[in-house]
Formats: C-alpha cells, sequence, structure tokens
C-alpha cells in the first residue's frame, strides 16, 4: 500500500522517520480504512491490522504546491482478505 504524509513534510520531519523508524522505536503503526471518505453520518473505520513503512520512500513536491510530501510504501503484516478489499473499494 502506498500513502502520502501530510503536505510540508520531508524525509526528515520528526513523524516521518517515527514511521520510517517504528520498529526500533517501539511504535505499532496500525491501519485503519474508511469505506466512503465522503460518509458524514457514520464514519466508519475498518481495522486492517498493523503495517510496517518498507525501504521504498520517496520526497516530492505536490502537484500545483511549491510543498513537500513523502510516499511510503506499506507492509501489511496480515494481507487484507479479497472479500473485505472488494467491500472497501467497491461501491
Amino acid at each position: 500500500m502506498i500513502a502520502i504524509s501530510k503536505s510540508g513534510r520531508t524525509v526528515s520531519s520528526e513523524d516521518v522517520q517515527n514511521f520510517l523508524h517504528a520498529k526500533e522505536r517501539g511504535i505499532k503503526v496500525h491501519l485503519f480504512v474508511r469505506k466512503n471518505k465522503d460518509d458524514k453520518i457514520s464514519k466508519e473505520f475498518y481495522y486492517l491490522g498493523y503495517m510496517e513503512a518498507s525501504d521504498n520512500v520517496k520526497e516530492f513536491i505536490m502537484p500545483n504546491t511549491d510543498k513537500t510530501a513523502v510516499e511510503i510504501e506499506w507492509l501489511l503484516d496480515v494481507p487484507v482478505r479479497e472479500d473485505i478489499y472488494e467491500y472497501i473499494v467497491n461501491e
């Protein structure tokens, strides 16, 4: 899974460093996802387990801005079951 940091972050930002070195720092990173980010009523989140940052990290300039962000590839401890994945990504 690929995730992008908040804008204004660099690879050396403290929160990004905590993600990249979570295991050594004793930080557990949990993945929660929303099926529909536009759902203003229930705001249901689904817990998909622990994840760990891979070595695939890229700092970039966000389009149409002068702000940096960091793209991180994440590895899930347990793969998401296909039926759950399909439920989350489909309408």
